[in-house]
Order: C-alpha cells, then structure tokens, then sequence
C-alpha cells in the first residue's frame, strides 16, 4: 500500500519487569499525495488530507535504515495486527 511516511523514528526502552522493547515507529497516512483531497465515504464528505496513523514495527530498530527520506511517500506492505496498529514488517517497494 502507498503511504505518506511522516515520521520514523527508533524507540528502545526497559519495562518495570526488566524486559527490553526496541523497534521503529513510523506515522503515516494512506494518502498518496500532500495535496489536499476531498472524497466520498459512506455519503460523509472527506475534505483535506487524512489523520496519520502510528504503526510500531516491533523488535527491528534496524529497519529505520529502510526510510532514508522522511517525509516521503513509500509503497510498503505491512501486516498490521492489534488495536495499537503493531506491524510485521514485510518489506519496503520503493521510496519517492
């Protein structure tokens, strides 16, 4: 899917129980474009460009190498999972 990646950036961090967390969290939005849009869903009117939407690439702090250019729209396929977006990453297409 082509995404506007907004933001990447690596976290790493300890939690109370002593375990280490560590990956990237990119935020995106799925429109392929900085332009303004306006659309149609479900005969509500969507003006401007969409919400980002924060995904966590879980235990691959490494992958941030993946994003060079940042803003810039990428075609990524991501397995997203859970309620807080966390991703599988797959593998990045192309940057533009």
């Amino acid at each position: 899917m082509k995404v506007l990646v907004l933001s990447a950036k690596t976290y790493e961090f300890t939690t109370q129980t002593g375990e280490r967390n560590c990956g990237v969290t990119l935020w995106v939005t799925d429109s392929d474009s900085v332009e303004p849009q306006e659309k149609i869903v479900r005969e509500q009117i969507h003006r401007g460009i969409e919400p980002p939407t924060k995904i966590s690439i879980i235990g691959e702090p490494e992958k941030i190498e993946l994003f060079p250019i940042v803003p810039a729209i990428y075609d990524l396929e991501l397995n997203l999972k859970g309620k807080f977006k966390s991703a599988e990453f797959l593998r990045t297409l192309e940057g533009e």
